[in-house]
C-alpha cells in the first residue's frame, strides 16, 4: 500500500519495484485513494509520525545526511519511543512483556 502523498513520491519508484528480471517475484503497487486515509490507518499514522518527528525537525544537506538522520529516527521509533498501540510501552518493553507472558503460559 502506497500513500500518494507528494512528499513520499519517488521518481525512481518504478526502478525499485520493477528491477531487472533477476528477482523471482514481481512487486504489485497498491495506491491508497486520495482523501481516503482510512484505506490503511497504519500507514497514515506512520507517515504522520515520520513527517512530524523527522522531516519537520531536520534539515537534510544531502542524501547521505538524510539517510543517516532517518536511520537514527527509525531506531528511536522502533526501539525507544513509547507507542499508543503498545499500551504506551516501547517496542522493546512490549516484546519483553510478551516474551514473559508467553513463557509463563507454557
Amino acid at each position: 500500500m502506497i500513500d500518494p502523498d507528494p512528499h513520499l513520491f519517488l521518481p525512481s519508484l518504478d526502478t525499485l519495484c520493477f528491477p531487472p528480471r533477476t528477482w523471482a517475484k514481481p512487486v504489485t503497487l497498491a495506491f491508497s485513494q486520495l482523501g481516503k486515509p482510512t484505506d490503511n490507518a497504519y500507514i497514515e499514522s506512520f507517515n504522520g509520525s515520520l513527517r512530524e518527528e523527522c522531516w519537520t525537525v531536520h534539515w537534510f544537506e544531502d542524501l547521505t545526511d538524510a539517510r543517516a538522520k532517518m536511520q537514527v529516527w527509525k531506531q528511536e521509533y522502533n526501539e525507544d519511543q513509547p507507542h499508543r498501540s503498545l499500551k504506551n510501552l516501547t517496542p522493546l518493553q512490549y516484546k519483553a512483556q510478551w516474551d514473559t507472558q508467553r513463557s509463563e503460559n507454557r
